[in-house]
């Protein structure tokens, strides 16, 4: 086997650099390649630190997906409640083709078959893109995205490996 080019000390300090900030850091800072100085880093069982801050960045898009989600399923639901309400009004507003091609405003006592049909699609897809907005979030917490992190870097070290 060879003799390394690089002297424990180099390694210690790569590795440090490699915990503090990151493999990048390294390859720039000390010219070592992020391979090796993850190499290095395995076998010493040190992580980067990057890997914590990237989870917090997840955890946090996590939580801004939840409510953003919460926010458009409420619009959405609001939606369905103002479609179901003209569908069951006394008088219904709508356009009819008037002399000349021009609309006319009239209100009727009834809702027209295929406006009422309209309404129920639409109140119907409201409902279900609600339901399913719903479902992302239930029973689910922030470790989820912890989760997702870990498989990620499991991933990338299987890559890693066998590519060694």
């Amino acid at each position: 086997m060879p003799a390394s080019k690089y002297t424990q000390e180099q390694r210690d300090e790569a590795v440090e650099l490699y915990r503090a900030e990151g493999p990048t850091a390294v390859e720039k800072q000390l010219g070592i390649p992020k391979n090796t100085v993850m190499h290095w880093a395995k076998k010493a069982r040190v992580r980067t630190v990057r890997t914590d801050s990237t989870r917090e960045a997840v955890e946090a898009k996590v939580v801004d997906g939840k409510l953003r989600r919460a926010n458009i399923a409420d619009r959405l639901y609001a939606q369905a409640e103002t479609a179901l309400d003209t569908l069951e009004g006394a008088t219904f507003r709508t356009l009819i083709k008037g002399t000349q091609g021009r609309d006319k405003d009239v209100t009727l006592q009834f809702v027209p078959p295929n406006d009422r049909r309209t309404l129920v699609q639409t109140i119907s897809t409201a409902l279900a893109a609600t339901a399913k907005l719903e479902s992302l979030d239930a029973g689910h917490d922030t470790t989820a995205a912890d989760s997702v992190v870990d498989r990620l870097m499991a991933g990338f070290r299987t890559v890693y490996e066998a590519g060694q």
